[in-house]
């Protein structure tokens, strides 16, 4: 007898069953990501959002976002406690899902070069192709200027920083970190229409909403996860979400998701119908915007008819 032949290999030890509730091959379950993700977005944001408030610094332009009018200085605090949160809460996603925070979507070497300054373009293109049918409609009427040269200019500047925080926010939750750990469990297609409708319905939570401001909302945030797929990051949505937004309510000054911009530049009005004005939601909520984003979907695809590397 030979004592020195090896002993027979043991089986593998499985895990437990209930482990694979939790965890697959690759890590946490995506599912569990993101409840756990959700739980520390909003308890981040609640903290500091009480914080702020308990100054009372904001209880004027709180005052007037209830009737209708939304001032920069209230989006800006807002939308950056709410951007600090997201990026804490996916740091720390980061950490469980060993992964860095230009992977979900946002690289830093990318950070507002050729792919932001395109999706401007596109952005301001869509915008204005939809007020322009609205205003071949006879709904809009483009009025004179609304303030001076100088203040004119501070506004056009503030709001441009403004909606490129807000893009940068709603980018970085809906089709960066969500859409990421959906895509990796999924697929991409499948995500893209979860993250989707978190947007649309997000969307119907604003003033004045619509179930149409909401689908077209949808929609859009389909077209923007096309670009994500073909361009590779968010940088291009980021700057066609920015720029849309910044042309409506600053340089044609309507209503946007049901408020008013303060300091817009023109004294514009709307006449007409809601399906071709979108009523007291603004262009967004006008029929004429779903042929628009379908032209948009459209030129896309076939302009981008592969992953675009450019930097």
């Amino acid at each position: 007898m030979n004592l020195l032949a090896e002993e027979p290999a043991l089986p593998p030890k499985q895990a437990p069953r209930w482990r694979l509730l939790f965890v697959s091959s690759r890590g946490l379950r995506a599912g569990w990501c993101l409840v756990i993700f959700i739980a520390a977005d909003l308890g981040i944001e609640t903290l500091l959002t009480k914080a702020v408030h308990s100054q009372h610094w904001l209880d004027s332009a709180i005052l007037l976002a209830r009737q209708g009018v939304l001032t920069a200085k209230l989006v800006l605090v807002e939308d950056g406690i709410s951007g600090l949160a997201l990026v804490l809460a996916m740091a720390l996603m980061g950490k469980i899902q060993r992964q860095s925070l230009g992977e979900y979507g946002l690289p830093g070497r990318k950070a507002f070069r050729h792919q932001f300054r395109s999706g401007l373009l596109w952005g301001f293109a869509g915008s204005t192709l939809l007020m322009l049918l609205i205003f071949v409609g006879h709904g809009y009427s483009f009025g004179t200027l609304a303030n001076g040269a100088w203040a004119t200019a501070a506004n056009a500047l503030l709001w441009a920083l403004v909606n490129v925080v807000v893009a940068l926010y709603e980018e970085s939750l809906f089709r960066g970190y969500i859409q990421s750990t959906l895509s990796g469990s999924i697929g991409f297609w499948p995500a893209a229409v979860v993250s989707s409708l978190l947007f649309g319905g997000a969307h119907l939570e604003n003033f004045g909403e619509t179930w149409v401001g909401g689908l077209a909302a949808f929609v859009f945030g389909m077209f923007l996860c096309l670009t994500l797929r073909r361009t590779g990051s968010l940088w291009f949505a980021v700057g066609t979400h920015a720029a849309w937004n910044y042309a409506l309510v600053f340089i044609y000054s309507a209503t946007d998701s049901g408020f008013v911009a303060q300091g817009h530049l023109l004294r514009s009005s709307f006449q007409g119908p809601h399906w071709l004005t979108g009523g007291s939601f603004g262009p967004e909520g006008s029929a004429f915007v779903f042929p628009v984003i379908v032209c948009l979907f459209a030129s896309f695809a076939r302009i981008h008819k592969t992953k675009d590397t450019a930097m």
